[in-house]
C-alpha cells in the first residue's frame, strides 16, 4: 500500500508529462462529461455538483475558455 501512496505522490502532473497536450486533453474531457450530461438529460450536472466550491466552478467554466 506504501508503495501504491507514493507513486501518487509522486507521480508528475498532465501538465509535466503532456506539456503540449494536457490543455487539450482537459478541454475534450470536460465536453464528454457535458455531452453525457446532454444524453442522460438529467437536470443534476457537474455545475450543480460544483456549486459548493466556487473557487473549483470558476475553474471547470474556464476549461477551454
Amino acid at each position: 500500500m506504501q508503495d501504491v501512496l507514493n507513486q501518487l505522490k509522486n507521480r508528475p502532473t498532465f501538465q509535466e508529462q503532456w506539456p503540449n497536450e494536457w490543455e487539450q486533453g482537459l478541454a475534450k474531457g470536460k465536453q464528454r462529461v457535458l455531452q453525457l450530461e446532454s444524453i442522460r438529460e438529467d437536470k443534476f450536472t457537474m455545475k450543480d455538483i460544483l456549486a459548493n466550491r466556487p473557487d473549483v466552478l470558476e475553474w471547470w467554466e474556464s476549461i477551454g475558455s
